[in-house]
Order: C-alpha cells, then sequence, then structure tokens
C-alpha cells in the first residue's frame, strides 16, 4: 500500500493523522502539528514529494501504550502478561524491537503517563501512555533500524479508531502496576524523579494544579462513597482515605470533620487527634502527586458491587425453598422470537467486525419479525411482532435508506413496517442506558427509563441496542461495570417481556475474517459481557481462503457473503451448521444504494466443489495406479516393500509409511474390489491389494490380466 493510500485508510478509520519527515519520528519542521486536521486532499499534498514517508496518530482520542524495554526477555515477559490480562488491545506496533506500542482510544482525553527503570547495567527501560498534545508513528520507516514499523496483526489503517479498546485512569493503573511488576521480578529499580505505579512524573506547575484542583465530585457523592468504604481497613488504607479526602477538599475542616466521622465508626478508631495529626501532615505544595477521590471512587463502586453480591445470603430461608404443589404443565415454555437465536425476556449478544452490515442484518430480522416473514431463512413464525431499533451510529436518513431498502428487495408493504416498526438514532445524542449515578451507583438512566416505559407500553417483542458500546458510559474491560451495565438490560428485557439484542464489536484478530465466527469468547472487553448473554451470536464476512477452497470468485460473489454462527446457548443445543447470507446491492429511488442481506444456499456450491474434488482425486489415483503397475511389471503379485523400491524415482516420498498410505488410498483392499487399469500400451489389468489383520502386516499387490473371481 502506498504513502498516500495508508494516509488515505488512516482518516477514513477515524484517525487525526500528521505527516512524518523522512528520518525522524516526529513532525519536524511543521508548525502547530497538533492542530493539524489532515484531509485526503493534505495527504496527497504531501505525498507528492519526497520527504516525508511517515504518518502518524495525532493523541486527543486515539493513544498509545508505548513500552520501551529494551531487554529482549523482560520484554517478551510484559508483552505476554499484558495481552493475556487485556486482550482488547490487538493492535500493537513494533519498531526498534523489543520496544512495542499497543495503540487505544483516549476519550477522556488523559494526559502523558510514564514510569522509568533501571537496570544493573545502568540502561533506563520506561513505560509512557501517550495522551493528549502526543503523537505515534502508524506507519513509517523507524530512523535507527532503517526498516518499516510491523504491526503483530492488523495494522492500524485496517482497524477503526472506534473499535480500539478505551483507556481510563483505572486501568492505566492497573498497566502500569503491571510493568512495576515486570520491573521489580527483573531486579530494576524505580527512577527517583519516576512515581511508583506509573504515576506520571509530573513538571512543577502541572504538579501544583494538579495539587490543587479537586476531582469533579459532588459531596454527595464524596458521602455515599464513604457509606461503603470500610473505617477498619488497615493503617495504610485509612491514610490513603484522609489523603484522597484532603485533596478532594482543599484541606478544609470541612473534609476533616467527613474524615473523622468515617474513621469513628471503624473499630481502630483512635480519637479526633490522631486523625488531624494524620490530616496536617497532608500538603497541598505540589511536590508530589496526590492521592485523589478518584482513586477512592473506584474503590467504592468494587465494594458496591461486593455488597450487592452479599446480599443474596440475607434471603429468607423461605426464598431457598422448592415449592411442593410445583406444577410442571404451568411452567411458561421458552418464547423464540428468532429460533435459536432470539429469546424473549432474555439478551442476545451479537459479536461482529467492522464491513459486515452487522446494522443491515438487525434491520432485516427487525422487518421479519415486524410483518410475520421468514425473510433471513431462520424460521420466523407468521405471527407480526412490535419491534424497537435503537442505532446510536446511524443517523434517521440511513435508517430510512437501509429499512426502505430491505421493503424494496422483499417487496413488502412500507406502511406495514411503519405499524410495528419504531427507530430512534443516536447519531448526534447518543442515547445512554446504563450510567453512574450521583452516588456513584451504575444504574438505569432516565433515558433507560424511558425506554423500559416504551417497550412496556408498545408491547415490544424484540428490542435492539446498536452498538453496545455506546448505550452505557462505563469501562467496557471492567467486569464488576459491565456486570451492573448487563444487569441494566437484563431489567429492562424482563420487565417489557421483550428479548433484546445487543450488537457488539469483536476483538481484532488479523487477517482472517472468520476466524472469530462460532467464537463465544471474540467479543472485545471484559468477560462478563459474553456471560450476561443467554444467546450469543456472530456475523463474519467469507475469508478468500473459504472462497477459494469452495471454488468461488472472491471478488464478484466471496467477499460478499456472510456467515451467522451461534456461537453460545445457554437453552439449547449449539447449532453446528452456520447460515450464509449474500449483500445484495438495491437502488433507491433518489440515486442511493443499499446492501440488502438475502439467504445464500451454500449447499449446491459444497456439493459441486465436493464433486471437483472427488473428480480431481479420482484423476490423481488413476495415475498411481498406473505408476503401481508399471512398478510390479510382468509379476502377479509383489509385497510393498519392493514396489516402494521400485517407485522411489518416481514418487519421491521420504519413508514406508507414506507410501503405504498413499498405495492404500488409491488400490482397493480385496480380489473382490480389483479396479481395472488401462496401461499405456492399451492393455487392461485389474490391481487389488491384500493386507492382514494387523498394522504391521505386509501388504501384498496384485495384478492380473483378466477380471479375478474369488473361488
Amino acid at each position: 500500500m502506498s504513502y498516500a493510500e495508508v494516509g488515505r485508510r488512516l482518516i477514513e478509520q477515524g484517525y487525526r493523522i500528521v505527516p512524518i519527515r523522512d528520518g525522524y519520528k516526529y513532525p519536524m519542521g511543521i508548525d502547530n502539528w497538533r492542530q493539524l486536521r489532515m484531509t485526503a486532499e493534505d495527504v496527497e499534498r504531501y505525498a507528492s514529494g519526497t520527504a516525508f514517508t511517515g504518518w502518524g496518530s495525532l493523541g486527543g482520542t486515539i493513544g498509545g501504550v508505548d513500552v520501551d524495554i529494551y531487554d529482549k526477555k523482560v520484554a517478551e515477559q510484559f508483552y505476554n502478561h499484558f495481552t493475556a490480562r487485556f486482550p482488547e488491545f490487538s493492535v500493537c506496533r513494533f519498531g526498534q524491537k523489543p520496544k512495542h506500542l499497543f495503540a487505544c482510544r483516549n476519550t477522556h482525553h488523559l494526559r502523558k503517563r510514564v514510569a522509568v527503570y533501571v537496570d544493573p547495567q545502568g540502561v533506563e527501560h520506561k513505560l509512557e501512555f501517550l495522551g493528549d498534545g502526543q503523537q505515534w508513528v502508524a506507519y513509517g520507516r523507524h530512523p535507527d533500524t532503517g526498516t518499516d514499523y510491523a504491526y503483530v496483526s492488523a495494522p492500524a489503517w485496517d482497524v477503526p479508531s472506534s473499535e480500539l479498546p478505551e483507556v481510563n485512569n483505572a486501568l492505566l493503573d492497573e498497566v502500569f502496576a503491571l510493568f512495576d511488576q515486570v520491573a521489580t521480578d527483573a531486579g530494576w529499580s524505580l527512577k527517583s524523579e519516576a512515581k511508583r505505579n506509573g504515576s506520571t512524573a509530573l513538571d512543577p506547575f502541572e504538579a501544583i494544579v494538579k495539587a490543587n484542583t479537586p476531582c469533579n465530585f459532588t459531596d454527595a457523592q464524596v458521602k455515599a462513597d464513604l457509606d461503603v468504604l470500610d473505617p477498619s481497613c488497615d493503617r495504610q488504607t485509612w491514610v490513603e482515605v484522609l489523603a484522597a479526602l484532603h485533596h478532594q477538599y482543599q484541606g478544609s475542616h470541612e473534609g476533616l470533620v467527613l474524615g473523622d466521622e468515617w474513621s469513628s465508626r471503624g473499630n481502630t478508631y483512635q480519637g479526633i487527634d490522631d486523625v488531624k495529626a494524620r490530616w496536617d501532615s497532608f500538603s497541598l505544595r505540589g511536590d508530589r502527586n496526590p492521592v485523589t477521590w478518584a482513586t477512592m471512587h473506584e474503590r467504592a463502586k468494587r465494594a458496591r458491587a461486593i455488597e450487592a453480591q452479599q446480599q443474596i445470603a440475607t434471603r429468607t430461608l423461605a426464598e431457598y425453598e422448592l415449592d411442593p404443589n410445583f406444577q410442571p404443565m404451568e411452567l411458561e415454555r421458552r418464547d423464540w422470537i428468532v429460533p435459536r437465536r432470539i429469546l424473549r425476556k432474555f439478551i442476545t449478544l451479537t459479536n461482529a467486525p467492522g464491513g459486515v452490515s452487522k446494522s443491515m442484518f438487525t434491520l432485516v430480522t427487525a422487518v421479519s419479525l415486524a410483518v410475520g416473514r421468514d425473510l433471513t431463512g431462520e424460521g420466523i413464525k407468521s405471527t407480526p411482532r412490535n419491534v424497537l431499533i435503537i442505532n446510536n451510529e446511524d443517523d434517521r436518513d440511513e435508517l430510512y435508506r437501509r429499512l426502505y431498502g430491505i421493503c424494496l428487495h422483499y417487496r413488502v408493504d412500507w406502511a406495514e413496517v411503519c405499524r410495528r416498526v419504531f427507530v430512534v438514532s443516536g447519531y448526534l445524542d447518543g442515547i445512554i442506558i446504563a450510567a453512574e449515578n450521583a452516588d456513584g451507583v451504575i444504574a438505569m438512566t432516565e433515558a433507560g427509563r424511558k425506554v423500559r416505559e416504551f417497550i412496556i407500553a408498545k408491547s415490544i417483542d424484540y428490542a435492539v441496542f446498536d452498538p453496545f458500546v455506546s448505550v452505557h458510559r462505563l469501562n467496557e474491560n471492567d467486569n464488576v461495570e459491565m456486570n451492573a451495565v448487563l444487569g441494566v438490560f437484563k431489567r429492562i428485557a424482563f420487565d417489557g417481556r421483550c428479548a433484546i439484542e445487543l450488537i457488539h464489536h469483536t476483538r481484532k484478530v488479523g487477517g482472517n475474517s472468520e476466524a472469530h465466527a462460532g467464537d463465544a469468547e471474540a467479543g472485545r472487553g471484559a468477560s462478563s459481557i459474553k456471560d450476561a448473554g443467554r444467546v450469543s451470536a456472530t456475523l463474519a464476512r467469507m475469508s478468500r481462503e473459504s472462497a477459494a477452497n469452495l471454488g468461488l470468485d472472491w471478488d464478484t460473489i466471496g467477499r460478499h457473503l456472510v456467515r451467522l454462527d451461534t456461537a453460545k446457548g445457554n437453552y439449547q443445543t449449539a447449532d453446528a451448521n452456520a447460515r450464509w447470507y449474500r449483500l445484495v446491492s438495491v437502488a433507491l429511488p433518489n440515486g442511493d444504494e443499499v446492501g440488502v442481506h438475502e439467504p445464500f444456499d451454500l449447499e449446491p456450491v459444497i456439493a459441486e466443489q465436493d464433486a471437483a474434488n472427488d473428480a480431481a482425486q479420482d484423476e490423481i489415483n488413476q495415475q498411481y495406479r498406473l505408476d503401481i503397475v508399471h512398478a510390479i511389471g510382468a509379476s502377479a503379485a509383489m509385497r510393498l516393500s519392493h514396489v516402494a523400491d521400485n517407485l522411489q524415482p518416481v514418487w519421491r516420498l521420504r519413508s514406508r509409511d507414506a507410501y503405504r498410505r498413499r498405495v492404500a488410498s488409491a488400490v482397493p483392499d480385496g480380489r473382490a474390489n480389483a479396479v481395472p487399469v488401462r496401461a499405456e500400451n492399451g492393455a487392461r489389468v485389474y490391481l487389488w491389494r491384500e493386507t492382514g489383520a494387523a498394522d504391521n502386516s505386509p501388504m501384498i499387490l496384485h495384478l492380473t490380466d483378466g477380471q479375478p473371481v474369488d473361488n
């Protein structure tokens, strides 16, 4: 891919880029490069010369975890630990190995972080988070090695920036703590000016600003957090809570009172004098990186989650007892809205990468349900259903285009669709269903409550939230937070007696577009997302390899085929057979086109290819038999070992087992199954083999001029 093509592709994928001069790793010679907003025309202008040969990804909404470890063994240890703990970080770039960088989203506009360790030889090793105001090379040639930057799997220009994992302070704390551990295990020492646990080494001005800037929490939020933080904690934790209060309230008497009230509830409380002495020891001078209430808030959230899990133990014993008068015939049957995929009162998680038109597929499902026609080929019943689509990626016009395109392709009455399909676009102002409230509790938002009320009022049978990442404001990689978010959607599904489908992005897995098909673990983020879905499905575009194996032309057919797999079904047996769909272009009256999924029967293609493969193999076997006839010559029978010796100049196989396998596949066993062979002189002879029952029995090859007859 050319320099210009990569630049255009990066812009299309949502990256802000800056040109990198040849022989450099930063925008040398470009004024105000942090304010650049490159366009395709700008790309062409820089690409027309020879001075610039690389592209940098500009900080802001995109960041990078830059691992500058020079020791190969330690770098590999960090890489292995990091990718195991944070598998969603799939875009990894190498420049001067073993140093590497993981790309991520930085929507919180976090600033630079750095931690530096020194090994016994005096070499410095650094972990740095590249945030606002920084950039990293996404494409180009490393100035020190003279070789191109390389990626472990998919390069940045093949990955939409929206699909990169999002970072926040809590996640970065974990990343830097991991570096801390790996470096300590290697016997390295923390450099004095760097802060342990990856905290930023602030310059004096930044330190003073941070020390004198409380976090954005209300008094009610702080008090709610204190209610769940344990005042009987160890001394170090107690000091950290007081330090965070001191920072939040800037050393005021109000903060001291809160700290004393909280401390007095613990069994290690030593009186107001002890609290005040510790309070007065804290400073706002900015000579250290302070503990802030953001850290305490994260601890409180986790404490609430643990408390919620423990509440089950307080239920009455009657709730655990089975009803002796239970009548199995009175149980409500499972109501499959879409057989094997969409179940009433439960969540279906559909994992798919970009480029498979997953939003369009949900709309085809929606129209199919609304009009009671089995458009997806899954056995959808003829009973019309009410459907709600909440889409935060497409504007209302685009949703109209797609829905009308479906109606045109399948000859569905638009008025019939309008009666049962309800659509909400959150393209400009996203519809947020779950968020953290003022008390620090993850709960249903006001918008979420309105959606639930609408589902109940309109008797919605099927509700789609697309994409899942856009309908909440929590950390996608945090199991505790995601469990709480999914709890909100479970409540909506249960209260509204509707089936919910969440459209979720997959992790990046490299060049094979079918690698994630049928994999319940394919979705990015915390494992609790997968666990909350009663059904998990995947959508995947046919790979080039599959198309080649089936004899399909990739450009005309293969690239338009999409497979649907059931990856997990807690209330069903797994569906081993993928369903295939073809994206068909539909022309709209205004001149636009949309791609609509229609079922595609792959069985005839598979059968045709199987027949072609069988014919090709038969032709190969015929040649093998002819070779064997020549090797036997005038003899009526010959052991395989002698035949192999005669065939060695022709077949050149490396072992007797290889000869045995090839002969066994080409020559039938038993006199009654003798196969005719037309020799080069035109004579017809018959060939068969005789093999004993034991695996190591000698194989005898027989040859006769006439059809052999059993005695």
